[in-house]
């Protein structure tokens, strides 16, 4: 389980939300395509931010054009959320306090790999929408790790692959796939990676699959590239857009 998972119970929710913040960041191009989609798909209004976490999205969906609801499971980050001035709910992804056909769209972002069950969510979502963003690929150049795995493999998400696995369960739920959008980002600092390097791999060593000499071997490695400007990561970043299909006649 992630600390996202519950975020609220972690001992460190004060750096998990630091995290979100940086991450808005980070992730503003592709960002800003999905406020693009949602004034195309939405405007005037209702759109649920599932997962809204401290409200960044709020504010941008507001400016596109919609009327922004969150929710999210975390009492501390819909602290901040609330602060946005739009409305927000505490709740669970799998049992949405929705009524059926609440919402013009949704919008699911780094949420999907930290629940129990990403399908049981995406039923919940395609029944409050009316009808009308994965771990495996990233990579840390390494000779102690050739194949550039680590830390990604020990990476805490329940659903690592999840980034190219729903638009199969959209699909197989019926609805349609309008558009999948990718982004390649480039890290070459190690604080700059979208995850601690240190934790994920201490996890490994905790976990009885990484040995305690290879962590701190892969580990210095890392650490002389980026003191000699040659470290090099890559990540995927993945925006599948999607409407739930209308049955015929």
């Amino acid at each position: 389980m992630s600390a996202f998972s519950d975020l609220d119970a972690s001992s460190n929710a004060p750096a998990l939300l630091a995290y979100l913040d940086d991450t808005d960041r980070g992730l503003a191009a592709i960002k800003a395509y999905m406020a693009a989609t949602a004034q195309l798909h939405a405007a005037d209004q209702p759109m649920l931010d599932l997962g809204c976490g401290v409200g960044h999205d709020l504010v941008r969906l507001a400016r596109s054009g919609v009327w922004p609801v969150g929710l999210d499971s975390s009492a501390q980050a819909l602290a901040r959320a609330k602060a946005t001035g739009h409305a927000v709910v505490r709740g669970d992804g799998a049992n949405l306090p929705f009524a059926s056909n609440a919402f013009a769209g949704c919008r699911i972002e780094r949420v999907l790999q930290h629940v129990t069950d990403p399908g049981a969510v995406l039923d919940e979502v395609i029944r409050v929408v009316q009808p009308e963003p994965d771990w495996t690929m990233f990579r840390v150049e390494s000779e102690v790790v050739p194949d550039g795995s680590l830390p990604a493999k020990f990476a805490a998400a329940r659903h690592p692959t999840i980034g190219t696995d729903v638009a199969g369960l959209l699909r197989s739920r019926g609805c349609v796939i309008d558009d999948i959008v990718t982004e390649k980002s480039f890290g070459y600092r190690l604080d700059a990676l979208p995850i601690d390097a240190g934790l994920v791999t201490q996890r490994g060593v905790d976990a009885g699959a990484l040995t305690s000499q290879l962590r701190h071997a892969w580990l210095d490695e890392q650490r002389a590239r980026d003191q000699t400007g040659a470290l090099h990561a890559t990540w995927a970043k993945i925006l599948t857009v999607a409407h739930v299909g209308r049955s015929p006649g």
